[in-house]
């Protein structure tokens, strides 16, 4: 099914979460220059980084004082009409997000 991340990247440590954000309306758009796995569904560019933050190339914590898991965002959205772009710690919060665009239409 997702054979694009399978060949673009290879050491990708969360195939399970990628892969279930693949289905009807969705396609992996995967690019071994870019820095992250790729989907395009909603109408938009899901971007999902490494589980393990030490393999991110944009890893930026939110507040050092808190633990890696409370503070890496390691989901992004893209509108790539209008490139603004919305970061997600969750897949849940992500697929929240996903649906609320569905519902709007966009």
């Amino acid at each position: 099914m997702s054979s694009r991340i399978r060949t673009e990247f290879p050491d990708f440590d969360d195939m399970e979460t990628f892969e279930s954000f693949l289905g009807e309306g969705s396609a992996d758009v995967s690019w071994h220059n870019d820095m992250m796995p790729c989907i395009e569904t909603a109408n938009v560019l899901l971007w999902i980084d490494y589980k393990d933050h030490r393999k991110s190339n944009v890893f930026d914590p939110l507040d050092s004082s808190l633990p890696i898991e409370n503070s890496y965002r390691r989901f992004f959205i893209v509108n790539p009409t209008t490139y603004e772009e919305e970061s997600f710690q969750t897949a849940d919060e992500v697929r929240a997000y996903l649906n609320y665009l569905k519902e709007k239409g966009q």
